[in-house]
């Protein structure tokens, strides 16, 4: 008799239905499984097959992190994210992600200023970088805001060459209240603005 079998559904193979005595122990997406999932066919016992499949969860979510962080640079919330949505277990996505911060492969707080000198080269001043990162991953605040002190000579700077390179030297009454509108959506502060338009 076979305790253990495997139904694949889906067109193309979407999700794996893993049955243990002929009850549902797990379905799970396909893809990322379907290497290891034979290695289950072997197991006697219940205990046998929950510690294989801990040991399988925690394989593919590291070969997945790995994947994933070939391609780009992510913060571990943004990974974590990425890893529950192949269906991972959390014990086995913080494992992953431990081992890949160990090794170096995540590093959130150099991948931080990276993405803050970028936004700041790409003409957005800090509440609106502040914004934009809090939508990439659970980054605290107070991290960014560390970020943005070190790099206010440059978020000034950039504010100039905006200024310059959008609106004239002389400014009327109608073209600073653009402007100011203007620079008010890009997220730079108002005294800052006032400053850099008077």
């Amino acid at each position: 008799m076979m305790l253990f079998r495997i139904e694949v559904e889906g067109k193309p193979k979407r999700f794996a239905n893993l049955y243990w005595n002929d009850a549902l122990f797990k379905k799970v997406l396909y893809y990322p499984f379907r290497a290891y999932l034979r290695e289950l066919q072997s197991c006697r016992s219940k205990e046998e097959l929950l510690e294989r499949w801990e040991k399988i969860d925690q394989r593919v979510a590291y070969n997945q992190a790995i994947r994933f962080l070939a391609m780009r640079a992510y913060f571990a919330e943004e990974l974590a994210e990425k890893l529950r949505g192949k269906g991972i277990s959390e014990q086995a996505i913080e494992s992953a992600i431990a081992r890949c911060i160990k090794i170096g492969y995540i590093d959130d707080q150099s991948r931080l200023k990276r993405s803050v000198e970028v936004l700041i080269e790409k003409g957005f001043g800090p509440r609106m970088i502040v914004e934009k990162l809090k939508r990439l991953g659970r980054i605290e605040e107070r991290g960014i805001e560390e970020v943005l002190k070190d790099c206010e000579q440059r978020i000034l700077e950039k504010l100039e060459k905006i200024i310059a390179k959008r609106f004239s030297k002389k400014l009327s009454i109608k073209e600073q209240r653009r402007a100011f509108s203007y620079l008010i959506r890009r997220g730079f502060n108002i005294e800052d603005i006032k400053k850099s338009l008077k």
